[in-house]
Formats: structure tokens, C-alpha cells, sequence
């Protein structure tokens, strides 16, 4: 995470993916979205709006 702007994480139901993520986002700077949340997704609609806003 501290190479790349954005990390997403991939794999296969139930191994514990939104887990590992909220811990990293505890543990530095960082903005979660769970794409599943409508409310998360719309957040996307101008990526570069919304995450400028967040300062990232």
C-alpha cells in the first residue's frame, strides 16, 4: 500500500477480505468502499471528485 495510490482485494467468498481491509484502513491514512453498498457506489460516480475530496 505504500507503492501504490489504490489496492483492491480479490478472492473467493468467505476468507476473510473485508476483514483484512478494515484492519489496514485502521492501521494507516486510507478510504474504504465496499462496492456491494449502493451508497459506495455512487460515491464513484466523479472518482477523481470524491477522492480528492477525501485528500487521497
Amino acid at each position: 500500500m505504500a507503492q501504490f495510490p489504490a489496492v483492491a482485494l480479490l478472492g473467493p467468498r468467505q476468507v476473510g477480505k473485508t476483514s483484512l481491509a478494515r484492519e489496514l484502513a485502521d492501521q494507516c491514512p486510507s478510504v474504504y468502499l465496499d462496492l456491494e453498498a449502493p451508497a459506495d457506489r455512487a460515491r464513484l460516480t466523479d472518482p477523481a471528485l470524491y477522492l480528492s475530496a477525501c485528500g487521497v
